[in-house]
C-alpha cells in the first residue's frame, strides 16, 4: 500500500498521499471529502473543495 501512496493511520482511516499533503478517507464515507497538510491530522482535515479553491495544488489538476 506504502507503493501506491496510502498510510493506513488507523481501523478504518487512510491518508492519501499527494506530495503537500493529505487526502484523507474514514470508513463509513462514500468518497475522498477532505485534505489535511503533513503538519495537521485528522481532527484538522478540511473539505478538498474549500482547499482547491485556496491553494490550487497540483494534484487538483491531474
Amino acid at each position: 500500500m506504502e507503493r501506491l501512496g496510502l498510510v493506513v493511520k488507523g481501523l478504518w482511516l487512510v491518508d492519501f498521499d499527494t506530495g503537500d499533503g493529505y487526502l484523507c478517507w474514514k470508513f463509513p464515507e462514500l468518497r475522498l471529502g477532505h485534505y489535511h497538510s503533513y503538519d495537521h491530522g485528522f481532527s484538522d482535515r478540511r473539505p478538498i473543495n474549500d482547499v482547491v479553491e485556496e491553494l490550487d495544488p497540483d494534484w487538483a489538476r491531474a
